[in-house]
């Protein structure tokens, strides 16, 4: 409970319901949620391959709204895109993703 909710409830107010969010329903939440995953499946060493994320990824009923999320520079004042494997994509996949998208016709 955030103070915010707890200040607002000492006012007699109740805070606004939580607004439904694609992570909800994403499956590797779930999964890791539940212990059938390993979180750094989706943060894998330089070294290492993302497979066992992406197979999960492929199997996600939000891929896309997760793939859009990811392609979201969290800092714009800098332009770098999220770390990790984001709707079955790598940093280094979305990166060529992005630069394609860019590149003069």
């Amino acid at each position: 409970m955030s103070r915010h909710s707890d200040r607002l409830r000492t006012l007699g107010m109740s805070p606004p319901p939580r607004r439904h969010h694609w992570v909800d329903d994403a499956l590797c939440g779930h999964l890791v949620g539940e212990g059938r995953a390993d979180p750094d499946w989706w943060f894998p060493a330089p070294s290492e391959r993302a497979t066992k994320a992406r197979h999960v990824c492929h199997q996600c009923p939000v891929q896309q709204e997760c793939l859009a999320e990811g392609l979201t520079p969290p800092r714009t004042d800098l332009g770098y895109l999220p770390d990790g494997v984001w709707g079955g994509m790598t940093l280094t996949q979305r990166m060529g993703l992005t630069r394609a998208q860019e590149a003069p016709a």
